[in-house]
Protein backbone atom coordinates (compact mmCIF):
# COMPACT_ATOMS: atom_id res chain seq x y z
CA UNK A 1 0.00 0.00 0.00
CA UNK A 2 1.91 3.05 -0.83
CA UNK A 3 -0.83 5.70 -0.57
CA UNK A 4 -0.07 7.18 -3.68
CA UNK A 5 -3.45 9.61 -4.71
CA UNK A 6 -4.53 7.87 -8.04
CA UNK A 7 -7.46 9.56 -9.09
CA UNK A 8 -10.25 12.02 -8.17
CA UNK A 9 -11.65 14.03 -6.59
CA UNK A 10 -15.13 13.36 -8.16
CA UNK A 11 -17.73 14.86 -6.33
CA UNK A 12 -21.59 13.30 -6.30
CA UNK A 13 -23.00 16.97 -6.74
CA UNK A 14 -24.38 18.51 -3.38
CA UNK A 15 -25.34 14.69 -2.18
CA UNK A 16 -23.85 12.39 0.08
CA UNK A 17 -21.73 9.43 -1.52
CA UNK A 18 -23.15 6.07 -0.93
CA UNK A 19 -20.73 3.25 -1.77
CA UNK A 20 -18.09 2.56 -4.08
CA UNK A 21 -16.95 -0.83 -6.10
CA UNK A 22 -13.94 -1.45 -7.41
CA UNK A 23 -13.55 -3.63 -10.87
CA UNK A 24 -11.16 -6.86 -9.80
CA UNK A 25 -8.42 -5.34 -12.03
CA UNK A 26 -8.34 -1.96 -10.24
CA UNK A 27 -8.82 -0.14 -13.40
CA UNK A 28 -12.39 1.33 -12.75
CA UNK A 29 -14.26 2.44 -9.42
CA UNK A 30 -18.18 2.87 -9.13
CA UNK A 31 -19.62 4.82 -7.08
CA UNK A 32 -23.35 5.55 -5.78
CA UNK A 33 -25.35 8.61 -4.09
CA UNK A 34 -28.35 10.32 -3.12
CA UNK A 35 -28.24 11.91 -6.51
CA UNK A 36 -29.55 8.99 -7.47
CA UNK A 37 -26.03 8.84 -10.01
CA UNK A 38 -24.02 5.61 -10.49
CA UNK A 39 -20.73 7.31 -11.28
CA UNK A 40 -17.69 5.26 -13.35
CA UNK A 41 -13.88 6.20 -12.92
CA UNK A 42 -11.35 5.27 -14.93
CA UNK A 43 -8.58 5.32 -12.73
CA UNK A 44 -5.69 5.04 -15.01
CA UNK A 45 -6.96 8.57 -16.91
CA UNK A 46 -8.17 9.79 -14.08
CA UNK A 47 -11.40 10.59 -15.24
CA UNK A 48 -15.18 10.43 -15.16
CA UNK A 49 -16.32 7.31 -17.76
CA UNK A 50 -19.90 7.74 -17.28
CA UNK A 51 -22.79 8.67 -15.05
CA UNK A 52 -25.94 7.00 -14.79
CA UNK A 53 -29.13 9.30 -13.41
CA UNK A 54 -31.86 7.07 -11.86
CA UNK A 55 -35.22 9.35 -11.27
CA UNK A 56 -37.84 7.56 -9.54
CA UNK A 57 -41.71 7.26 -10.49
CA UNK A 58 -42.78 6.58 -7.17
CA UNK A 59 -44.35 9.10 -4.74
CA UNK A 60 -43.48 8.05 -1.61
CA UNK A 61 -41.93 9.99 1.06
CA UNK A 62 -37.97 10.89 1.34
CA UNK A 63 -35.89 10.35 -1.69
CA UNK A 64 -37.01 7.21 -3.82
CA UNK A 65 -34.12 8.30 -6.08
CA UNK A 66 -31.21 7.78 -4.23
CA UNK A 67 -28.54 4.87 -4.96
CA UNK A 68 -27.49 3.19 -2.02
CA UNK A 69 -26.00 -0.28 -2.81
CA UNK A 70 -23.03 -1.03 -5.81
CA UNK A 71 -21.96 -4.08 -7.27
CA UNK A 72 -19.12 -5.63 -10.02
CA UNK A 73 -19.41 -8.89 -11.44
CA UNK A 74 -16.47 -10.45 -11.46
CA UNK A 75 -15.43 -10.33 -14.88
CA UNK A 76 -16.35 -6.74 -14.65
CA UNK A 77 -18.89 -6.59 -17.04
CA UNK A 78 -22.08 -6.01 -15.04
CA UNK A 79 -22.68 -3.19 -12.45
CA UNK A 80 -25.55 -3.69 -10.21
CA UNK A 81 -26.85 -1.28 -8.57
CA UNK A 82 -30.25 -0.39 -6.36
CA UNK A 83 -32.79 2.64 -4.97
CA UNK A 84 -34.66 3.97 -2.47
CA UNK A 85 -37.74 3.12 -3.87
CA UNK A 86 -36.52 -0.87 -4.16
CA UNK A 87 -35.45 -0.48 -8.03
CA UNK A 88 -32.42 -2.72 -9.20
CA UNK A 89 -30.67 -1.26 -12.46
CA UNK A 90 -28.48 -4.26 -14.55
CA UNK A 91 -25.86 -1.77 -16.25
CA UNK A 92 -23.40 -2.51 -18.87
CA UNK A 93 -20.21 -1.63 -17.06
CA UNK A 94 -18.04 -0.60 -20.01
CA UNK A 95 -21.14 2.06 -21.00
CA UNK A 96 -23.26 2.21 -18.31
CA UNK A 97 -26.13 1.58 -20.17
CA UNK A 98 -29.10 0.13 -18.64
CA UNK A 99 -29.83 -3.70 -19.40
CA UNK A 100 -32.47 -4.18 -17.67
CA UNK A 101 -34.22 -2.45 -14.37
CA UNK A 102 -37.23 -3.18 -12.41
CA UNK A 103 -38.71 -2.92 -8.57
CA UNK A 104 -37.66 -5.56 -6.94
CA UNK A 105 -38.42 -4.75 -3.18
CA UNK A 106 -41.06 -2.37 -1.40
CA UNK A 107 -38.69 -0.51 0.32
CA UNK A 108 -35.35 0.97 -0.08
CA UNK A 109 -32.10 -1.75 -1.60
CA UNK A 110 -29.41 -2.04 1.14
CA UNK A 111 -27.02 -4.48 -0.03
CA UNK A 112 -26.71 -6.21 -3.28
CA UNK A 113 -24.04 -8.92 -4.67
CA UNK A 114 -23.31 -10.83 -8.05
CA UNK A 115 -23.04 -14.94 -7.27
CA UNK A 116 -19.76 -15.82 -7.90
CA UNK A 117 -18.49 -16.06 -11.68
CA UNK A 118 -21.93 -14.86 -12.64
CA UNK A 119 -23.45 -11.67 -14.21
CA UNK A 120 -27.19 -12.79 -14.86
CA UNK A 121 -27.47 -14.15 -11.01
CA UNK A 122 -27.39 -12.00 -7.77
CA UNK A 123 -28.91 -11.17 -4.45
CA UNK A 124 -30.50 -8.37 -3.16
CA UNK A 125 -31.15 -7.06 1.16
CA UNK A 126 -33.28 -4.65 1.39
CA UNK A 127 -34.18 -1.80 4.47
CA UNK A 128 -37.64 -3.71 5.39
CA UNK A 129 -35.70 -7.23 5.88
CA UNK A 130 -36.29 -8.91 2.95
CA UNK A 131 -33.50 -10.92 0.82
CA UNK A 132 -34.04 -12.45 -2.19
CA UNK A 133 -31.91 -14.17 -4.88
CA UNK A 134 -32.98 -13.20 -8.60
CA UNK A 135 -31.76 -14.48 -12.18
CA UNK A 136 -32.19 -11.99 -15.40
CA UNK A 137 -33.60 -13.86 -17.81
CA UNK A 138 -36.48 -12.95 -20.86
CA UNK A 139 -35.58 -9.29 -20.13
CA UNK A 140 -36.92 -9.91 -16.33
CA UNK A 141 -35.71 -10.44 -13.06
CA UNK A 142 -37.11 -13.69 -11.88
CA UNK A 143 -36.68 -14.47 -8.00
CA UNK A 144 -35.23 -18.08 -8.31
CA UNK A 145 -36.00 -18.43 -4.50
CA UNK A 146 -39.25 -16.60 -2.33
CA UNK A 147 -38.47 -13.95 -0.12
CA UNK A 148 -36.82 -14.70 3.01
CA UNK A 149 -37.32 -12.74 5.56
CA UNK A 150 -35.76 -11.07 8.99
CA UNK A 151 -37.60 -9.05 11.68
CA UNK A 152 -35.54 -5.89 10.84
CA UNK A 153 -33.78 -3.80 9.09
CA UNK A 154 -30.95 -6.56 6.74
CA UNK A 155 -27.38 -4.95 7.03
CA UNK A 156 -25.26 -6.86 5.56
CA UNK A 157 -25.60 -9.69 3.13
CA UNK A 158 -22.56 -11.82 1.58
CA UNK A 159 -22.26 -14.63 -0.33
CA UNK A 160 -20.21 -17.66 0.03
CA UNK A 161 -17.14 -18.27 -2.19
CA UNK A 162 -18.76 -21.04 -4.36
CA UNK A 163 -22.32 -19.33 -4.71
CA UNK A 164 -24.08 -22.13 -2.79
CA UNK A 165 -24.72 -20.11 0.06
CA UNK A 166 -25.48 -16.66 1.13
CA UNK A 167 -25.82 -14.86 5.22
CA UNK A 168 -27.76 -11.99 6.09
CA UNK A 169 -27.33 -9.83 9.27
CA UNK A 170 -29.95 -7.84 10.53
CA UNK A 171 -31.10 -5.50 13.40
CA UNK A 172 -33.12 -7.83 14.60
CA UNK A 173 -30.34 -9.37 16.46
CA UNK A 174 -29.31 -12.33 14.12
CA UNK A 175 -27.70 -13.82 11.17
CA UNK A 176 -28.99 -16.50 8.69
CA UNK A 177 -27.41 -18.75 6.30
CA UNK A 178 -29.83 -19.42 3.07
CA UNK A 179 -29.29 -21.76 0.15
CA UNK A 180 -29.15 -19.80 -2.80
CA UNK A 181 -30.85 -21.82 -5.30
CA UNK A 182 -33.75 -23.03 -2.53
CA UNK A 183 -33.88 -20.18 -0.27
CA UNK A 184 -33.69 -23.03 2.20
CA UNK A 185 -32.60 -21.98 5.79
CA UNK A 186 -29.87 -23.95 6.10
CA UNK A 187 -29.58 -23.70 10.43
CA UNK A 188 -31.41 -21.76 12.76
CA UNK A 189 -30.99 -18.10 13.27
CA UNK A 190 -27.50 -17.19 14.84
CA UNK A 191 -28.00 -15.51 17.90
CA UNK A 192 -26.64 -12.18 19.30
CA UNK A 193 -28.22 -10.14 21.43
CA UNK A 194 -28.31 -6.75 19.84
CA UNK A 195 -28.14 -5.71 15.93
CA UNK A 196 -26.05 -7.98 13.93
CA UNK A 197 -23.43 -5.37 11.66
CA UNK A 198 -21.15 -7.59 9.58
CA UNK A 199 -21.11 -11.61 8.44
CA UNK A 200 -17.99 -12.87 6.85
CA UNK A 201 -17.37 -16.56 5.24
CA UNK A 202 -13.84 -18.35 5.40
CA UNK A 203 -12.24 -18.72 2.22
CA UNK A 204 -13.94 -22.62 2.31
CA UNK A 205 -17.31 -21.07 3.04
CA UNK A 206 -17.37 -23.93 6.22
CA UNK A 207 -17.27 -20.95 9.03
CA UNK A 208 -19.12 -18.15 9.04
CA UNK A 209 -18.26 -14.79 11.34
CA UNK A 210 -20.41 -12.64 12.92
CA UNK A 211 -20.05 -8.93 14.07
CA UNK A 212 -22.58 -7.66 16.52
CA UNK A 213 -23.56 -4.37 18.48
CA UNK A 214 -23.90 -6.52 21.89
CA UNK A 215 -19.50 -6.20 21.95
CA UNK A 216 -19.09 -9.63 20.42
CA UNK A 217 -18.06 -11.54 17.17
CA UNK A 218 -19.00 -15.18 16.88
CA UNK A 219 -17.82 -17.65 14.27
CA UNK A 220 -20.09 -19.99 13.57
CA UNK A 221 -19.57 -23.80 11.45
CA UNK A 222 -21.94 -23.17 8.56
CA UNK A 223 -23.13 -26.47 8.41
CA UNK A 224 -24.26 -27.23 11.65
CA UNK A 225 -25.35 -23.51 13.13
CA UNK A 226 -22.98 -24.03 16.45
CA UNK A 227 -20.37 -21.82 18.04
CA UNK A 228 -16.71 -23.35 16.66
CA UNK A 229 -14.84 -21.04 19.31
CA UNK A 230 -16.03 -19.22 22.40
CA UNK A 231 -17.21 -15.69 21.93
CA UNK A 232 -14.92 -13.30 20.85
CA UNK A 233 -15.18 -10.20 23.60
CA UNK A 234 -14.37 -6.30 22.31
CA UNK A 235 -15.40 -3.15 24.80
CA UNK A 236 -17.19 -1.84 22.49
CA UNK A 237 -19.45 -2.69 19.28
CA UNK A 238 -17.93 -4.97 16.93
CA UNK A 239 -17.86 -3.27 13.38
CA UNK A 240 -16.31 -5.65 11.28
CA UNK A 241 -15.25 -9.25 10.91
CA UNK A 242 -12.82 -10.64 8.14
CA UNK A 243 -10.78 -14.21 7.70
CA UNK A 244 -7.39 -14.44 5.84
CA UNK A 245 -7.34 -15.53 2.55
CA UNK A 246 -6.51 -19.02 3.94
CA UNK A 247 -9.01 -18.71 6.27
CA UNK A 248 -7.31 -19.73 9.08
CA UNK A 249 -7.11 -16.26 10.99
CA UNK A 250 -9.55 -13.76 12.16
CA UNK A 251 -9.56 -9.72 12.59
CA UNK A 252 -12.02 -8.37 14.51
CA UNK A 253 -12.24 -4.42 14.51
CA UNK A 254 -14.17 -2.33 16.65
CA UNK A 255 -15.31 0.95 18.26
CA UNK A 256 -13.38 0.11 21.54
CA UNK A 257 -10.47 1.43 19.22
CA UNK A 258 -8.39 -2.19 18.77
CA UNK A 259 -8.17 -4.83 16.30
CA UNK A 260 -7.46 -7.96 17.26
CA UNK A 261 -5.41 -11.01 15.16
CA UNK A 262 -7.73 -14.53 16.51
CA UNK A 263 -6.47 -17.98 15.55
CA UNK A 264 -9.78 -19.75 14.42
CA UNK A 265 -7.50 -22.95 14.23
CA UNK A 266 -6.10 -23.27 17.83
CA UNK A 267 -8.76 -21.56 19.00
CA UNK A 268 -6.81 -18.77 20.55
CA UNK A 269 -6.29 -15.14 20.34
CA UNK A 270 -3.08 -14.51 19.10
CA UNK A 271 -0.64 -11.63 20.79
CA UNK A 272 -1.24 -9.55 18.74
CA UNK A 273 -3.35 -6.40 19.13
CA UNK A 274 -3.28 -3.12 17.46
CA UNK A 275 -4.38 -0.21 19.01
CA UNK A 276 -5.87 3.26 17.30
CA UNK A 277 -6.58 6.53 18.39
CA UNK A 278 -10.19 5.87 17.68
CA UNK A 279 -12.48 3.47 16.68
CA UNK A 280 -11.88 1.49 14.10
CA UNK A 281 -14.77 0.32 11.48
CA UNK A 282 -13.21 -1.33 9.19
CA UNK A 283 -10.44 -4.14 8.70
CA UNK A 284 -9.28 -6.33 6.07
CA UNK A 285 -5.99 -8.49 5.18
CA UNK A 286 -4.13 -8.33 2.41
CA UNK A 287 -4.13 -10.80 -0.86
CA UNK A 288 -1.28 -12.96 0.65
CA UNK A 289 -2.11 -12.56 4.62
CA UNK A 290 1.01 -10.68 5.28
CA UNK A 291 -0.42 -7.36 6.13
CA UNK A 292 -4.01 -6.00 6.85
CA UNK A 293 -5.19 -2.20 6.51
CA UNK A 294 -7.39 -0.44 8.96
CA UNK A 295 -9.86 2.63 8.32
CA UNK A 296 -10.68 4.93 11.53
CA UNK A 297 -13.59 7.88 10.93
CA UNK A 298 -11.46 10.50 11.57
CA UNK A 299 -9.76 9.76 7.85
CA UNK A 300 -7.26 7.74 8.30
CA UNK A 301 -6.38 4.55 6.49
CA UNK A 302 -3.25 2.33 7.80
CA UNK A 303 -1.35 -0.93 7.24
CA UNK A 304 -0.22 -3.13 9.64
CA UNK A 305 2.29 -6.13 9.85
CA UNK A 306 0.17 -9.42 10.57
CA UNK A 307 3.25 -11.09 11.97
CA UNK A 308 4.10 -8.37 14.90
CA UNK A 309 1.54 -5.82 14.45
CA UNK A 310 3.93 -2.65 13.32
CA UNK A 311 2.68 -0.28 11.26
CA UNK A 312 4.41 -0.95 7.39
CA UNK A 313 2.42 1.62 5.14
CA UNK A 314 2.12 4.94 5.32
CA UNK A 315 -1.22 6.41 6.51
CA UNK A 316 -3.69 7.48 3.82
CA UNK A 317 -5.69 10.84 4.79
CA UNK A 318 -8.94 9.52 3.36
CA UNK A 319 -11.95 11.98 3.93
CA UNK A 320 -13.64 11.92 6.82
CA UNK A 321 -16.24 9.29 7.38
CA UNK A 322 -16.34 7.36 3.92
CA UNK A 323 -17.17 3.99 6.53
CA UNK A 324 -14.88 1.39 4.63
CA UNK A 325 -11.96 1.33 2.03
CA UNK A 326 -13.95 -0.37 -1.07
CA UNK A 327 -17.73 0.46 0.21
CA UNK A 328 -17.22 4.06 1.44
CA UNK A 329 -19.87 6.85 2.34
CA UNK A 330 -18.69 10.31 2.70
CA UNK A 331 -21.00 13.22 3.94
CA UNK A 332 -19.25 15.67 1.16
CA UNK A 333 -20.33 13.38 -1.72
CA UNK A 334 -16.94 13.86 -2.77
CA UNK A 335 -15.15 10.16 -4.12
CA UNK A 336 -11.38 9.73 -3.94
CA UNK A 337 -9.62 6.52 -5.68
CA UNK A 338 -6.30 5.07 -3.57
CA UNK A 339 -4.04 2.92 -4.00
CA UNK A 340 -4.99 0.09 -1.63
CA UNK A 341 -5.47 -3.70 -2.57
CA UNK A 342 -7.39 -5.85 -0.53
CA UNK A 343 -8.60 -9.14 -0.92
Amino acid sequence: VSGEKLAGPFPHTGSILREVAMSRDGKFVYSTGNDGCVRCIDVDENKEAWVYRYVSKSKRSGNPSRAVPVAVSDDGTRVLTGFGDGAIALLDAKTGKVIHQGVCHDTLIWKLSFLPGETEHFASASFGGTARVWHFRAQAFRGTTRPLHHTAWIYDLEVSPCGTRMATASYDGTAVVWDTSTGRRITAPLNHRDHVYDVAFSADGLLLATASRDHLARVWDVATGELIVAPIVHDHTVNRVAFSPEGGRLLTSSRDSKVRLWDIRRRAAWPLQVRHRSAVHWVGFDRDDSSFVTWEPDGRASEWRTSDGKKIGLTIPLPKNPGMLEVGRQNDGILEAFEVEMA
